[in-house]
């Protein structure tokens, strides 16, 4: 006997739903699965394992609601991403977000849209006509404009809603107790070989979500004997049950910094140093935790891949402007004797030190002056020279081999500031990492440990300074631009795809819904709009004090050294500038701008836009070389 139209129709339409939310589901468990890291299995083949899995179990529980079936299994798929995912960073972590979040989101729609249509098929006196408009092209439209909106308020409220999730400590797994190795970036270390050549590898070692980027800092060294760092303080402390860190005394960034808080998640198979913004005031681990003296953490039981701990910082904050006031203010003789007393140096080490600090009247200029010099004179190079065995390591990269990785040209930095009775020390740890514009996360491999120079000033405690960024790349005659794409594109393509996805639900006789979400979100576009503008007139302040230096200091080497190349950094330009003065002009001074102009755009130091506008006014009556004319 044959079947009805309308049974017809109806097995027809309940097919489709069946489709749409089928595929989307296993799209959904699919990606999920393909976020798992595994020691033996490719990202496709796991994403193929739960596309599968998924889509089986759709097919198979035909005798459950649809609604109950899609939900179990995206319920099963947020499980796996939240506490099993590693989120890579870059485009493809963003990429991978936005599609999980799509395709999850529209199978919950569709499924809850026609729950009403069951899998059987009508028999022949079935005459039930299936409520609502939606046919096959109809469920089509519904997917696809619940997908493309949901992209859509990924991009515009991910990062949003990340900053909202719970922070905590969670204990992970245990740890490869055979992790612990000198080239293991995350294993606390008492002493910093100098003549070994690091690690650096893709592999991931930890993630972090955080108020602001930072240094993550995991060790201090302050006493150097020509061929490795260690501290003079090695007595660790435990820290009570509050989570409270003792800081140092001289720390008064501790006291009156910026408060940061920070959430990590380790990646790596075994860590017990606990990276952190300086100065950490406050942390929350699975783990007992010690501290050195100096405020630096270690886990007394080490961590394994999924942990994750809290961490509260206050950072210094200061000004270029700030720092030069503090000219002829007295430093404690206690900071003196340990931070600045003579290094161990070899003579035309201490010589150069005397010819950087000649007429620098604060410790700001005798730092830009070594910032400078460096970077006029030496190159980066993972591939540079080991030091030969019984050689002074800062002289023999300083005047012998000239090349060097940042753990070279930090401690050079650190052992010039010295020679001149500038307390400093030297850092190690990670630069910020890569950031996932969906979540702000931040993503740290091996390859972006680093080392760099603390400088301590009175009032302000100490601040890090990055020689390395001013150190151009061996065989490049200029180091290349490390600006980066704002996330303002972002947000104009999530809110086309909300538009998108508006009139594609509206087409579908959906209008009430579409109109409804669509208020939510312009809500939440001017309630971020406002609170962007608040955060960041700062920063747009700053940022417009800087492009009109950056302007002058063209206008000023255009006739001069010509254009500036769109991948010359303003240091390299204005070195490039002050070679076509003759006379007896400091040159140096001019560096000096273009070395705080990219401090300013790069690391986040207030450039002081009075002393770069009078210096290169100045240094426009200088008379120039008559090839540069």
């Amino acid at each position: 006997m044959s079947r009805s139209p309308v049974a017809a129709d109806r097995q027809g339409l309940s097919r489709g739903v069946l489709a749409v939310a089928a595929l989307g589901t296993a799209g959904s468990m699919g990606l999920a699965t393909a976020s798992v890291p595994s020691p033996t299995r490719s990202p496709g083949e796991m994403f193929a394992f739960g596309f599968g899995a998924a889509l089986v179990g759709v097919l198979a529980l035909r005798s459950l609601p649809l609604r109950r079936v899609v939900r179990s299994h995206v319920a099963v798929s947020v499980l796996l991403a939240g506490r099993l995912g590693v989120m890579w960073g870059g485009a493809a972590t963003t990429l991978r977000t936005v599609a999980w979040l799509a395709v999850s989101v529209a199978a919950l729609a569709v499924a809850a849209q026609l729950d009403h249509l069951r899998r059987p098929t009508a028999g022949p006196g079935d005459r039930v006509v299936p409520s609502g408009r939606a046919g096959r092209p109809g469920l089509v439209r519904i997917a696809g404009g619940v997908a493309v909106l949901a992209a859509g308020a990924a991009l515009l409220g991910g990062p949003a809603l990340a900053g909202a999730l719970p922070e905590g400590a969670a204990a992970g797994d245990l740890a490869d107790q055979l992790g612990w190795r000198r080239d293991n970036a995350l294993a606390a270390t008492e002493q910093l070989d100098m003549t070994s050549r690091p690690r650096l590898s893709d592999s991931v070692v930890f993630t972090v979500t955080a108020d602001r980027a930072s240094f993550w800092r995991t060790s201090v060294f302050d006493r150097w004997d020509g061929r490795s760092w260690t501290r003079t303080d090695d007595q660790l402390r435990r820290i009570d049950a509050d989570g409270a860190v003792v800081s140092s005394p001289e720390d008064v960034a501790a006291e009156g910094g910026v408060l940061v808080r920070q959430q990590f998640r380790v990646e790596g198979s075994f860590a017990n140093a606990l990276p952190a913004a300086p100065s950490a005031i406050r942390v929350d681990a699975p783990s007992p935790v010690v501290q050195w003296p100096d405020g630096d953490l270690v886990v007394q039981i080490p961590l394994g891949r999924g942990a994750t701990y809290t961490v509260e910082s206050r950072v210094a904050t200061p000004t270029e402007a700030g720092l030069r006031e503090l000219a002829g203010v007295s430093v404690p003789q206690v900071v003196l004797d340990r931070y600045a007393a003579p290094p161990v140096a070899s003579e035309r080490t201490r010589e150069l030190a005397r010819q950087l600090a000649e007429g620098r009247e604060s410790d700001i200029e005798r730092v830009r002056a070594v910032e400078a010099w460096l970077g006029a004179n030496t190159r980066y190079s993972l591939d540079a020279p080991l030091s030969p065995a019984g050689v002074d390591v800062v002289d023999h990269f300083l005047f012998t081999s000239r090349l060097g990785w940042c753990e070279q040209v930090a401690s050079s930095m650190v052992v010039l500031l010295r020679s001149m009775g500038v307390p400093a020390r030297l850092a190690t740890g990670f630069v910020p990492g890569d950031r996932d514009p969906i979540s702000g996360r931040y993503t740290v491999r091996e390859r972006d440990a680093h080392a760099w120079t603390e400088v301590w000033f009175p009032g302000v405690g100490w601040v890090p300074f990055d020689p390395t960024a001013e150190v151009p790349l061996a065989g490049e005659a200029d180091a290349a631009s490390a600006s980066g794409v704002g996330d303002g594109w972002l947000d104009a393509v999530g809110l086309a795809m909300v538009v998108v996805g508006v009139v594609a639900l509206a087409l579908d006789g959906l209008r009430g819904m579409a109109i409804g979400l669509w208020a939510f979100l312009a809500r939440r576009l001017r309630r971020r709009g406002g609170r962007r503008r608040s955060r960041d007139a700062a920063a747009d302040a700053a940022l417009a004090s800087l492009r009109r230096v950056e302007a002058r200091l063209e206008r000023l080497g255009e006739p001069r050294a010509g254009p500036r190349s769109s991948a010359e950094t303003a240091a390299a330009y204005a070195r490039r500038v002050a070679a076509s003065e003759v006379g007896e002009a400091d040159r140096s001074e001019l560096v000096a701008v273009g070395v705080a102009a990219d401090a300013a755009r790069y690391g986040g130091i207030p450039l002081d836009e009075g002393w770069a506008t009078s210096t290169i006014e100045r240094h426009a009556a200088t008379p120039v070389a008559d090839g540069h004319r």
